[in-house]
């Protein structure tokens, strides 16, 4: 009766002590907007706006640089695990080229992902194609596998801290 006990008792451990942490940038032309998505559900942390128009190439491209980096600025803050990027059209391809530019350590947490607007709604969009499902289990999948190897690890350099199979868990006990 004791070991169901201390599983639920080391499961609400991980739970509170491995937080989701991702950020949601949906964005296209005009703007971008970004959610967070944490354990306990999605959160919208802001609305950014550009003020590009393709008609004026010059100012276009200056100006989608500026949306840029205001994204790549919150993105910093945040600090997130992941980062989603969708919307319409090219402009997530042109965010992720700049974001690589300007910083490889976030260009390295950003997934690609195609969503037919930039307005709240594209969140629900990402749920229903199960984007976000993937993104909480690769986390999941994760942190399993750091979990494994730090077992592995403890077990390897004989502390005993770490132990398997039935004698060995006897002596520890």
């Amino acid at each position: 009766p004791r070991a169901p006990c201390v599983r639920a008792a080391g499961w609400q451990a991980m739970q509170k002590s491995a937080k989701l942490n991702a950020l949601i940038v949906l964005i296209d032309d005009e703007k971008a907007s970004l959610f967070r998505l944490e354990t306990r559900g999605i959160k919208f942390v802001n609305e950014l706006y550009s003020r590009a128009s393709k008609r004026e190439p010059k100012h276009y491209e200056e100006l989608q640089k500026k949306l840029f980096s205001e994204v790549l600025s919150l993105a910093r803050e945040v600090n997130p695990m992941k980062i989603i990027v969708a919307g319409p059209g090219f402009v997530k391809e042109d965010f992720l080229a700049y974001a690589k530019e300007k910083s490889e350590e976030i260009a390295e947490k950003i997934f690609l992902e195609h969503c037919s607007t930039s307005e709240r709604s594209g969140v629900n969009e990402l749920i229903k194609r199960g984007v976000l499902q993937r993104v909480i289990q690769e986390r999941k999948l994760s942190q399993e596998f750091d979990a494994l190897e730090k077992l592995k690890k403890s077990i390897a350099q004989e502390e005993g801290l770490a132990v398997y199979g039935l004698s060995e868990v006897r002596k520890a006990v």
